[in-house]
């Protein structure tokens, strides 16, 4: 019989979190607890995930940068635009943070402000990225992202270093998602809606990706763009409806 987190990794998201309901009820752990809500966040069940990651976070404090990374996700894909920015800039400081010294959810920030046209919000996060992009570690992974987004790295040479076969499999299946939906957030940034759609299309699923928190947030995107489109449609053949 499979754990919940073999269930989990395999793309069976319902049945894995059925599992861990369970074990989290028996061992109040908080690595299965961050478990239970990844799985709940799969399934779209993004207001119980996010009591979870809060429980976590007024547990272990401003240390844990991946728990406001997913608080943000779950606020996000509840609409909640505004929380989902609170939690990504207050896990900007934490002590223990991606590979590349914070970069990912700064990234998140950036996104925000370019999804919701908030220009103060942007502005900060690239100014963050530019800081942190000075310190040693951010040779590393999503690095190349920031950079850009800064415009000092094309999307070429993007997916290039996203996609290097020497690196394992489901790391490049991360990495790429990562950098698909980012180029993707450019293409928007331009007013091009139909490229943002495009590479949000490309990203890859949860379990195929390492849980990268834009693995979940592109299906919600693309949910919100097929609602807008149908308002739009509704709008110009005379309907009244409003979905």
């Amino acid at each position: 019989m499979q754990s919940g987190d073999e269930l989990l990794s395999v793309g069976k998201y319902a049945e894995a979190e059925s599992a861990l309901v369970l074990k989290y009820s028996q061992t109040n752990d908080d690595s299965c607890g961050f478990t239970l809500a990844m799985a709940q966040l799969a399934i779209h069940e993004a207001e119980r995930a996010k009591t979870i990651f809060i429980a976590l976070i007024e547990k272990s404090g401003i240390k844990y940068e991946h728990y406001y990374s997913y608080a943000g996700v779950a606020s996000w894909m509840l609409k909640s635009y505004a929380d989902a920015i609170d939690f990504w800039q207050a896990g900007s400081n934490c002590g223990y943070r991606d590979m590349a010294g914070g970069i990912n959810i700064v990234l998140l920030r950036y996104f925000a402000g370019i999804r919701t046209g908030d220009e103060s919000v942007v502005q900060k996060a690239k100014t963050l990225l530019s800081e942190r992009l000075k310190k040693a570690w951010a040779v590393h992974w999503p690095s190349p992202i920031a950079r850009f987004v800064l415009g000092e790295i094309s999307d070429g040479e993007l997916l290039a270093i996203a996609t290097d076969p020497l690196k394992h499999y489901a790391i490049i299946g991360e990495e790429l998602t990562q950098a698909k939906f980012y180029i993707g957030v450019q293409g928007l940034l331009s007013g091009n809606t139909k490229e943002y759609r495009t590479q949000l299309k490309s990203c890859r699923l949860p379990h195929e990706s390492k849980f990268a928190p834009e693995s979940y947030l592109a299906p919600f995107e693309l949910q919100i763009a097929a609602q807008e489109e149908r308002q739009k449609t509704g709008i110009s053949d005379g309907s009244s409806e409003i979905s």
